[in-house]
């Protein structure tokens, strides 16, 4: 059963890997749902790379070695972002949703309806 990413709330990743980056897999990640907080974990050296790595769209950038207390909190910030940006684009399409009802409405729709309506703008 594959894992859907719109499951996730947060992706903790580091900057090294294997076979690719983080960068790469921040690629990944923002083409299937840029509204998931990613935050980037990086040794010391690795920093002059924050720039690049912030236009990527992470919420935060860590260095090694990790703290506990520091990762919670950005993890909990994060996730808390991605509630946000999902939240704000749910809004946005109810808004949309409900503008078309309106002009549906106002463009004599509202005639056709057995119950008497007075809209006013």
């Amino acid at each position: 059963m594959p894992v859907e990413i719109r499951n996730f709330k947060c992706v903790v990743t580091d900057y090294r890997m294997s076979s690719s980056s983080g960068l790469e897999l921040l690629s990944w990640i923002q083409e299937r749902d840029s509204r998931l907080a990613t935050t980037i974990v990086a040794a010391e050296g690795e920093k002059s790379l924050l720039t690049e790595v912030l236009r990527g769209g992470i919420v935060d950038f860590s260095d090694k070695p990790i703290s506990l207390e520091p990762l919670h909190t950005t993890v909990a910030l994060a996730i808390d972002g991605t509630h946000q940006q999902r939240h704000l684009v749910q809004s946005l399409e109810e808004v949309k949703q409900l503008g078309s009802v309106r002009r549906r409405f106002l463009a004599g729709e509202v005639a056709r309806t057995p119950m008497p309506m007075d809209i006013r703008q």
